[in-house]
């Protein structure tokens, strides 16, 4: 156990002696804020240092009761001094209370153990507990003889563990001890058996009835599996088995008793549960440092299941160890090879010797890949000791990397259980120590079932599924994606690193695709590869979100996803990443309604991305830009949509992705200000920009659209006697439309404010005209270039540029008046152009126009001919 602190105890009988309180006082009322105050004093203090200061305190109450009871009930003997105990009779301390355990709310379990042969007892344990009751102390208490205890110890194994770990309190120790040592030596020999299956009942009834601590989210610290009662499993099956008790358990146990102190120093009653409405309260009392960003509550949670899962493994390997010294089972080989055996099932090394070095780890978890087989009490525990001797270091031996790659791109089951064996043994967080921060991890949203890491584990167990086809049924689609996947090397990496940027703050998708650049280069992946795992990794929950928070018949989610995938190969993957994950959150949590909707979700995003289109995205400028703009119009990037992002993810989703390769963040925030105030009342703004560095301004116009706005725009442009050197046209929501119009001003005259606003009257006017008017402004050319011939006129056009439209390219010598004149005999002919973009290079104008007709549909190749010979002859007289 812990080492006890004399300290305390001396600190706390300095300030108060509890059988000085008032009678009406509870030993909880008189003794938390004591407790509370060594936890305020030194947030390091043991849990034992608290229970040995409980357990001091009760002992001296009980102490204080027999002494009076025997004044009350049994003739003085003479003797000066307290009075003492008949001859031969002994009280003893059991349970929680024996084994110097006592929390604030625990049971008081006491026991009068006296001769066979000795007088009525009844009188003194009368009075005994009426004093303990009106200490308010909850007793348990039971009067027997030597043989009596000795018999109940063999027909009850209850009784037996609890004689076994017994402490003396007052009068003849020879008496407890004629109880303890043979109880000892009748479970460490013919009664290990009897023993062994009583516990092994008791703790598939407590599994049975509470869960298993590790993956429960308000575990009973007492009884679940890995919880106190596991402890004392291991402490009692080490006493009769001599095996030593394992330090890691040791220090489990202290943590979680520190927590049970603290619980009941907050609960209003026995309570042993770690509830929700608890968890904040016990998190403060222990002064608990999270991760930044992150509830207190969070790292108590963390720091439990850890706790938990130490004590749930020894439990479970110290039942197996005595199980194997009762009957001696055979060692079997395992077929074909020769280095291991197998004892009932669990493999073994057939030297017998334990693990020392990464050939071993390798050859033993290829051989559990192999078999399914999990691993003997002691391979298992060779394992452990050589994780901790390895440490951090493991991630730089390349073959251990390369064997965590193998296992999780393996289908097969015995692969899981090989990775469930390396996460149990603490093999996995060596080799990727950066898992390590989501080891016990919860999640307080009452969705998710598991902690991160085993949640993080049955999503790869769910893809190796998929993959073995147990799920075709269900998922047809996730077939039909594995089968094109080239690998499934960056998806495997993806599935067990998706939720890890959960162990380091707010923002865990972009922090998980930030580890998952460092991670997947060590684990073997290629550049490409760990290109495709950040993605996914970046990108895991999109697909769950648009489908529960967006209308899947908006195409602005489709495009959005389609611009983060950039290609089919990628959408296939996020789309088996998404199945496994939502899938192993908890059960029957993607139901047929989920799955109807993922399955919509991406065919109409593979239909997006099957076909040319200005809304792929390969280089990620698409989320760099929306990271930005969050930042300046927010202060941070939201984790998840809400009423502060939608404004923002509307007005940059109908952008394709050409916007954000040529505007800076900068632009785009002014641009998003001019449509929202656009979306006021819909009335045009204009805005007008000189920059320091160059000879070109620009003039961004949002207004509602309208047939023939460019030829209004650029008649207003034409109206300020200014020429347009290029022009990008963007359709925005809500019915709006982004014109920027490049403008030649060398001499800087729109820097000036009277200019520029003359400018914003101009554009205002010809929006809200009814037809547009048009000065001719002279050519922006030198007079050297003007006299050059005129270049040759080039018109044509296509249906397969461009999803939804007509595209013509224009080029021939640029004049003023150019982009009015083709703006206008686009709206003579009945075409909407949507999107323009205009280009002068020197003398040439290279013009591109995105047209559609008055039914919004391209046209047909007909038409489109014979207005591109049309224009042709138009421009060259």
């Amino acid at each position: 156990m812990i080492p006890r602190s004399r300290t305390p105890l001396a600190r706390i009988s300095a300030r108060s002696a509890p059988q000085n309180r008032p009678p009406a006082t509870s030993f909880v009322d008189a003794w938390r804020e004591p407790v509370l105050e060594m936890l305020a004093d030194d947030p390091r203090v043991s849990g034992q240092a608290l229970c040995d200061v409980t357990t001091y305190a009760v002992d001296s109450i009980v102490i204080d009761a027999c002494e009076r009871a025997l004044r009350d009930a049994l003739p003085s003997d003479g003797h000066p001094g307290p009075p003492r105990l008949p001859e031969r009779w002994a009280v003893t301390a059991l349970g929680g209370y024996g084994r110097n355990q006592m929390c604030l709310r625990s049971d008081v379990d006491v026991q009068l153990v006296i001769p066979d042969d000795a007088s009525d007892p009844a009188p003194f344990m009368r009075a005994l507990l009426d004093h303990l009751t009106a200490a308010r102390l909850k007793v348990g208490h039971g009067v027997r003889t030597v043989t009596e205890s000795l018999m109940l110890a063999r027909e009850e194994p209850t009784f037996a563990t609890a004689a076994l770990t017994s402490r003396h309190v007052l009068g003849d120790p020879t008496i407890t001890e004629a109880v303890r040592g043979p109880v000892y030596r009748y479970l460490s020999g013919e009664g290990l058996a009897a023993l062994v299956d009583a516990l092994r009942a008791d703790r598939s009834r407590r599994a049975a009835r509470l869960g298993d601590t590790v993956f429960v989210l308000e575990p009973d610290l007492k009884n679940g599996i890995g919880g106190l009662r596991d402890a004392q499993l291991n402490g009692w099956l080490a006493l009769v088995t001599g095996r030593p008790y394992d330090r890691r358990v040791m220090f489990a146990e202290d943590f979680l008793l520190k927590v049970r102190m603290a619980l009941h120093a907050v609960a209003t009653f026995k309570c042993d549960r770690l509830a929700f409405e608890y968890q904040d309260a016990v998190a403060e009392i222990l002064r608990l440092q999270p991760v930044a960003g992150q509830a207190p509550a969070i790292e108590l949670m963390r720091q439990v299941h850890r706790a938990a899962r130490v004590i749930a493994g020894r439990a479970r390997r110290q039942l197996e160890y005595a199980a194997d010294r009762l009957d001696g089972p055979s060692r079997l080989p395992v077929q074909g090879l020769p280095a291991f055996v197998h004892i009932r099932g669990r493999l073994a090394r057939a030297d017998g010797a334990p693990p020392r070095t990464t050939d071993d780890i390798i050859d033993t978890m290829t051989t559990v890949a192999a078999t399914g087989m999990p691993l003997e009490a002691s391979l298992e525990d060779g394992f452990e000791a050589l994780a901790t001797h390895l440490g951090d270091a493991a991630s730089q031996y390349d073959e251990l990397n390369a064997l965590l790659l193998k296992l999780l791109v393996d289908s097969e089951p015995g692969a899981s259980a090989a990775i469930h064996m390396l996460h149990r043994t603490g093999l996995l967080t060596a080799i990727v120590p950066e898992f390590d921060a989501v080891v016990g991890r919860i999640q307080r949203d009452l969705y998710h079932v598991y902690t991160v890491d085993e949640h993080s584990l049955r999503a790869v167990d769910k893809l190796k599924a998929l993959a073995r086809g147990e799920h075709a049924s269900e998922h047809p689609l996730a077939l039909s994606c594995l089968a094109e996947l080239p690998s499934l090397r960056a998806l495997a990496v993806s599935v067990l690193l998706h939720d890890i940027g959960k162990g380091y703050g707010p923002g865990h998708h972009d922090r998980g695709a930030e580890l998952v650049v460092t991670i997947g280069p060590r684990l073997g992946l290629t550049p490409d590869e760990v290109e495709t795992a950040r993605v996914l990794v970046r990108h895991q929950a999109d697909m769950a979100m648009i489908c529960m928070r967006r209308d899947l018949g908006d195409p602005r989610p489709i495009r959005a996803l389609a611009r983060a995938v950039g290609d089919v190969t990628t959408l296939n993957a996020l789309y088996l990443l998404t199945v496994a994950d939502w899938s192993s959150v908890g059960p029957d949590t993607l139901n047929s309604w989920h799955r109807t909707l993922l399955r919509s979700l991406y065919e109409r995003t593979r239909e997006l991305l099957e076909q040319p289109s200005l809304f792929t995205d390969p280089l990620g400028i698409f989320d760099e830009r929306r990271r930005e703009l969050m930042r300046a119009e927010l202060g941070a990037v939201p984790e998840a949509p809400g009423n502060d992002s939608d404004p923002i993810d509307d007005f940059l989703s109908a952008l394709p992705t050409r916007y954000f390769n040529t505007v800076p963040t900068a632009r785009v925030r002014d641009h998003y200000h001019l449509w929202q105030r656009f979306r006021v009342d819909g009335a045009p703004v204009v805005d007008v920009q000189h920059p320091d560095d160059g000879a070109l301004a620009e003039v961004a116009v949002v207004c509602p659209d309208r047939a023939g706005l460019l030829a209004l725009l650029t008649g207003g442009l034409g109206t300020a006697r200014l020429g347009v050197v290029a022009a990008e046209i963007y359709s925005l929501d809500g019915g709006g439309v982004l014109d920027i119009f490049r403008i030649d001003d060398p001499h800087g005259r729109l820097a000036e404010p009277r200019a520029a606003e003359s400018v914003r009257a101009a554009l205002v006017r010809a929006a809200t005209a009814s037809e547009p008017s048009h000065t001719p402004h002279a050519s922006p050319l030198p007079t050297a270039a003007g006299a050059l011939p005129p270049l040759p006129t080039q018109v044509s056009y296509s249906n397969e540029a461009a999803t939804e439209h007509t595209v013509f390219d224009v080029i021939t010598t640029d004049r003023g008046g150019l982009l009015f004149d083709l703006a206008m005999y686009f709206r003579d002919n009945g075409l909407s152009v949507e999107l323009a973009f205009v280009t002068t290079e020197g003398r040439k104008a290279h013009d591109s126009f995105y047209v559609v007709d008055d039914a919004r549909a391209k046209l047909s190749p007909e038409r489109a001919d014979a207005l591109a010979t049309e224009l042709a002859t138009t421009l060259a007289i």
